[in-house]
């Protein structure tokens, strides 16, 4: 459960990188809007007025702050991949410690149960 999270917020932390990256490229939205009215019904549905807008956005302007969130963004994804590195190694660590006992039981049940056929055999 301990490495899932962690992978989850690894991989919450490379989308948010991913998207900080692309946030260096320019964009453009429009917008626009048409009205009409009438003291007729039969003619508001003309569409007299028309307006819009055009929204131009240049972050490569502020390059330098768009850089450092970049920056901040790659060094807290990789903090998260050590992070999840190091929980998947204990992960690994426990399962090969946990795996050497039970082969060590298993040895011991064996070697009891010869001991006890033996002892039955006298």
């Amino acid at each position: 459960a301990d490495v899932r999270s962690k992978l989850n917020s690894l991989k919450s932390a490379f989308k948010d990188y991913s998207s900080i990256q692309k946030s260096i490229l320019p964009s453009i939205s429009l917008g626009g809007a048409l009205s009409g009215s009438d003291k007729k019904i039969d003619d508001s549905f003309k569409f007299e007025i028309l307006s819009g807008n055009v929204k131009i956005s240049l972050p490569f302007l502020d390059y330098g702050r768009v850089k450092q969130n970049i920056k901040i963004s790659q060094f807290a994804y990789e903090q998260l991949l050590i992070s999840y590195e190091q929980a998947l190694q204990s992960a690994m660590n426990e399962f090969a410690l946990n795996y050497k006992d039970y082969q060590s039981d298993t040895l011991l049940l064996q070697n009891l149960q010869n001991i006890n056929i033996k002892q039955e055999l006298i």
